[in-house]
């Protein structure tokens, strides 16, 4: 039976509803092919230690020379690319990487934050730690594994020496952190009747001078950066480690699989490379490799 005129004219505009919605998502994901053909990989950066690295001048936004650890990791995956490809870079605030096109941070809803949507972003090379909130809104390719370490003046030492002290105290964190997240999940269960004040912060540097200066009782840190922060602070001593071992990573759009995928190959080359710029970087860091370093966090207390 031949199909009547209304029929087909609702077929083809569901076809060309299908057709623009793919043409829609295949735009809002910037291929391996696309960074090729743009010669242009776009790296965001939030700072929150100078110890990781630093943007210059201070303020910048995309005007910026990058510096350190976490920016020169980046640099060599972008080079793995071949030299036609140019990096440009975003120096970022902290609470930009997951906020929606609202300019808000949701963290039971499942989006795709804003930089990353709007292609701003290719990934994330901050190095953060991979959690299930986060995991609704990207996908991650895992650098090291990582823990948190609860951090003390030394006047405090023998009196917070496990997690059951930490009820009641105060504690300085910044906002949408996962140290802000296990804080807050303990004051909803173990610390519900003397839950933990929060104090604050704008980032890591500031929860180390928060505890050097005992304006709180402790911070939370995870161990990649606590290490090289406390030589740094001597006033300051790690105690012992909270919550689950956890993964350090890259963050990505969840529709670009062919970069994750360009990722993972150069991150399983780096962990594996005796002579690599990561291991290097952590012998320098840390005084391990990284598979070393692994084991050092699997085996906090």
């Amino acid at each position: 039976m031949k199909p009547s005129a209304s029929y087909r004219r609702r077929y083809l505009l569901i076809a060309g509803v299908v057709i623009i919605s793919w043409l829609s998502m295949d735009a809002t994901a910037r291929s391996i092919a696309e960074i090729l053909k743009t010669r242009e990989l776009r790296v965001c950066i939030a700072f929150t230690t100078a110890a990781s690295g630093k943007a210059e001048p201070p303020g910048c936004r995309t005007d910026c020379v990058m510096s350190g650890d976490t920016p020169d990791l980046a640099a060599a995956f972008a080079a793995s690319f071949g030299p036609q490809v140019k990096l440009k870079w975003m120096n970022i605030g902290w609470e930009e990487q997951f906020q929606n096109n609202e300019g808000k941070v949701v963290r039971e809803a499942a989006y795709t934050p804003l930089l990353l949507a709007n292609e701003t972003c290719d990934f994330y090379a901050t190095g953060f730690l991979k959690n299930e909130w986060r995991s609704k809104k990207m996908d991650f390719i895992t650098l090291n594994l990582s823990r948190f370490i609860v951090l003390v003046h030394n006047v405090n030492k023998s009196n917070i020496t496990s997690s059951g002290n930490l009820a009641g105290k105060r504690a300085a964190t910044y906002k949408e952190t996962a140290y802000e997240a296990w804080i807050t999940t303990q004051n909803e269960t173990a610390y519900k009747d003397a839950p933990i004040t929060i104090e604050f912060v704008a980032d890591d540097d500031g929860i180390m001078n928060a505890v050097d200066a005992k304006a709180v009782d402790f911070g939370l840190m995870v161990s990649d950066v606590a290490v090289p922060l406390l030589r740094e602070h001597p006033n300051v001593v790690g105690v012992f480690g909270v919550g689950p071992i956890a993964e350090m990573s890259w963050a990505f759009r969840k529709e670009d699989q062919d970069l994750q995928a360009a990722a993972q190959r150069f991150i399983r080359l780096q962990r594996h490379g005796p002579d690599s710029l990561m291991n290097k970087q952590f012998r320098a860091t840390y005084r391990k490799s990284v598979t070393e370093y692994d084991e050092y966090v699997r085996s906090l207390k």
